[in-house]
């Protein structure tokens, strides 16, 4: 309440009451959840009170109880939480490191199964064992006291699994998207394939021009690596060769067969492919990272032009890849 009102510095305290009364009063196999809820609580608060510092070290606090008790889904998180905070503050490297392990974490996670109920269901045995504890204490002000601890833990526990359910929400909303999207584009395509050649018809430019504007188009975009950026557009290409948008766009349609996004996904695929069966370079990378690193945005995307390009998964293919090379 007090936090909700404005009175940040009320809430802290009351925060940092509760982090030194459940040491005390709950059972260390139950208190990884709740301290780590506390810690990212004064986290927002002192971030509301513009004490970055400290509240960066209230993150890692949570980030360590996690990691020692493998509440992998909670690491994944604090992650995510940290990646957004120094992205907030203008620290481009150490976002993009704690991106990277987001996602090395995210694909492990998904790797083994671990499903969100398994952690409700370890949580139910905590509260079973917080009851025990309940039965034995000595005072009953410390019975009231652990009960308004776990109200409010118990709170926090139910906002945190709507939470997880509203992202589980946007996650498939944005798929659904992305699905549509899609089909958008290759209605559009088939449309554009189907339009008479009179389109370009008005055109000043002969075969001979339209040859050597090729051959600068693959020049670039076989020596420029700002052709694997997400969003990078037709007027970028153009800007690289120096050449009118409209020209390099009928280049594109007449001497390739399809219009540039077509033709810019083929090179991102090809070059996701160099990468997938590069374990020297690319070892460190989860599968998802390197879809990002040609360009694309979304690992949904990457899967569905991946394997309409290859005619199977990433997944799939980096694994035929490492079982080809040698040693």
């Amino acid at each position: 309440m007090a936090f909700r009102n404005g009175e940040y510095q009320e809430a802290l305290d009351i925060f940092k009451q509760l982090e030194h009364l459940l040491p005390q009063n709950v059972s260390p196999q139950s208190i990884a959840n709740d301290l780590s809820m506390v810690h990212i609580l004064k986290y927002v608060v002192l971030l509301s009170l513009n004490r970055d510092k400290e509240a960066l070290q209230e993150l890692d606090k949570a980030e360590s109880i996690a990691l020692n008790k493998n509440l992998q889904y909670g690491v994944i998180e604090f992650l995510r939480m940290k990646q957004e905070y120094y992205e907030t503050h203008g620290n481009a490297e150490m976002a993009k490191d704690y991106k990277l392990k987001y996602f090395e974490a995210k694909d492990e996670f998904i790797n083994r199964s671990k499903l969100l109920s398994v952690e409700q269901q370890k949580f139910l045995i905590e509260l079973e064992e917080m009851g025990e504890e309940v039965k034995n204490l000595e005072t009953q002000k410390r019975m009231r006291d652990l009960v308004i601890a776990g109200i409010a833990v118990l709170t926090l526990l139910v906002i945190a699994a709507l939470i997880f359910l509203w992202r589980n929400y946007q996650n498939t909303k944005q798929r659904n998207l992305i699905l549509y999207q899609k089909n958008q584009e290759l209605l559009a395509l088939e449309q554009e394939r189907n339009m008479p050649a009179e389109k370009y018809k008005s055109s000043p430019m002969d075969e001979q021009a339209k040859d050597e504007l090729l051959q600068r188009i693959h020049h670039v975009m076989e020596n420029h690596d700002e052709i694997y950026d997400e969003g990078f557009t037709l007027d970028q290409l153009a800007g690289l060769i120096d050449a009118n948008p409209n020209y390099v766009s009928q280049v594109i349609n007449e001497k390739k067969g399809c219009n540039f996004k077509a033709f810019i996904n083929d090179y991102k695929i090809k070059e996701a492919c160099r990468r997938l069966s590069d374990p020297d370079k690319y070892s460190t990378y989860t599968i998802e990272a390197i879809g990002q690193s040609v360009g694309f945005g979304s690992r949904t995307h990457f899967y569905a032009i991946f394997k309409k390009a290859t005619g199977m998964t990433p997944a799939a293919y980096q694994r035929i890849a490492r079982e080809k090379t040698p040693g």
